[in-house]
């Protein structure tokens, strides 16, 4: 990710465009520091700073650029490196609903630069999932996922994505309590029916 934030040379400098860039490049620094620190105070510390610059770039609209960046592939890191931070403060819950946003904003960069064997394996399980769930499903007829072209292989993730995510929005409420009928609603709605022309 570090690799690719070179900023554009561009006829006017803007500032804040040039500070979005550099919160998401110390931000993921932040968190190899974080790794390397000697006591739980300062990774604690690290860590912490790390989410808080990860989370500007994280609230930019997906459409569009900044500082000839692509915003799609800014956001898409960010969400990517929260949640590697959530993992590292042992909160998997947290730490797996940024990565199923990372998938939902570009399941092409998170399968092809960021984690594509993690990719291949959660593809696996869910074409199971689904095989076993529907019998008559077109997945059944695929043998693995290489059988899949890209485009396929993107929107069955970003169904999965936004199917799981949901699930797990719906068990965090219901874990905590809190019955809020227009929520759970609006979980609900988010869930996929199935009906995905590769699935069904």
């Amino acid at each position: 990710c570090t690799s690719k934030l070179k900023i554009q040379k561009q006829p006017t400098f803007e500032f804040s465009e040039y500070s979005i860039v550099s919160n998401l490049y110390w931000g993921i620094e932040a968190i190899d520091a974080a790794t390397r620190a000697k006591g739980e105070e300062e990774r604690t510390s690290r860590l912490q700073n790390s989410e808080k610059m990860l989370q500007v770039p994280a609230s930019l609209h997906e459409q569009g650029f900044t500082s000839g960046i692509p915003n799609e592939y800014l956001i898409c890191c960010s969400y990517f490196y929260l949640s590697v931070v959530r993992k590292l403060q042992r909160d998997d819950w947290q730490a797996a609903l940024h990565f199923l946003q990372t998938l939902l904003v570009s399941p092409r960069l998170v399968r092809d630069e960021f984690a594509p064997e993690l990719c291949q394996s959660i593809m696996h399980m869910y074409i199971r999932h689904k095989r076993q769930q529907i019998p008559g499903s077109r997945l059944s007829k695929s043998a693995t996922v290489i059988d899949l072209d890209e485009d396929q292989a993107n929107e069955i993730m970003g169904w999965m994505a936004k199917e799981y995510k949901a699930w797990l929005l719906y068990y965090q409420i219901m874990s905590n309590g809190e019955h809020d009928t227009k929520h759970l609603a609006s979980i609900g709605n988010a869930v996929p029916d199935d009906k995905s022309k590769y699935i069904m």
